[in-house]
């Protein structure tokens, strides 16, 4: 999977999350993709942050460049996509 398409599940798996509008109401409001990439951000920078104070107490992570690149790509396809201008429909 590429950075752009882990960046894009993110995003979808967000969007999909349904929230009932009242309490014991059958209808559901959906997550804006605006809010979903700001969710998807902030998942994938509280992951950095874990992995990195694990990485402070543990040698077990000292290999993983390509692991912190990969999330570094993943990241930047979400802000890229967060600066995408929207279509008006």
């Amino acid at each position: 999977m590429t950075a752009k398409q882990k960046a894009f599940d993110l995003i979808e798996k967000f969007k999909n999350i349904k929230t009932p509008i009242r309490k014991g109401s059958e209808l559901y409001a959906y997550m804006s993709k605006d809010m979903a990439i700001e969710c998807s951000i902030i998942s994938v920078s509280l992951i950095e942050n874990a992995l990195t104070e694990y990485g402070n107490s543990s040698m077990e992570l000292q290999n993983m460049d390509s692991e912190w690149r990969f999330l570094d790509d993943i990241k930047q396809e979400l802000n890229n996509e967060k600066e995408t201008p929207r279509r008006q429909t």
